[in-house]
């Protein structure tokens, strides 16, 4: 690996996770890796969401506290993987959430996919390690709209898909 910073959009569920221990068994071997969870909080979609007709969008993501504990569990697993706690980073990124210490103000859209994009670009990233996002009932190699977005317009970096 020539640029040894490793990308993984977290959004803490169990693909996410599988791809968080790829990882690790992966960068353990290379020497200097740095690993970058990130989880992205993007402003919402209101017609998506349903807020145009009166509904919460209180569910629509994982809140600080929760993120916390996930990003806790997934640098754990890195740790016992081998990869030294100086080269595992978890990051928050948000239009919304912006003014806490711990969460970086980023200009991005509604896209979360476009976030990571941006992100990746901004910080000179080799590689994104991404889960497929989605089970195909045909049980063909079905990606997610992030993964298949990320997948296409990711340039100069390398992008695994795990599945």
């Amino acid at each position: 690996m020539q640029n040894k910073k490793v990308l993984v959009p977290f959004n803490g569920k169990e693909s996410s996770f599988r791809a968080v221990d790829y990882v690790g068994g992966i960068a353990r071997n290379c020497s200097g890796c740095e690993v970058i969870l990130l989880y992205v909080e993007a402003a919402p979609d209101e017609s998506l969401l349903g807020i145009e007709n009166g509904m919460s969008n209180a569910s629509y993501s994982l809140d600080k506290e929760q993120i916390g504990q996930k990003f806790e569990e997934a640098k754990l697993s890195l740790f016992q993987r081998g990869i030294p706690k100086e080269y595992v980073t978890a990051k928050i990124i948000s239009a919304e959430l912006a003014g806490d210490n711990n969460i970086e103000k980023f200009e991005c859209d509604s896209s979360v996919a476009s976030a990571i994009l941006k992100y990746y670009k901004k910080n000179n990233v080799g590689t994104i390690v991404l889960s497929r996002g989605c089970k195909s009932i045909s049980n063909d190699f079905g990606l997610g709209v992030v993964s298949s977005y990320i997948l296409k317009l990711a340039v100069d970096c390398t992008v695994w898909i795990v599945g």
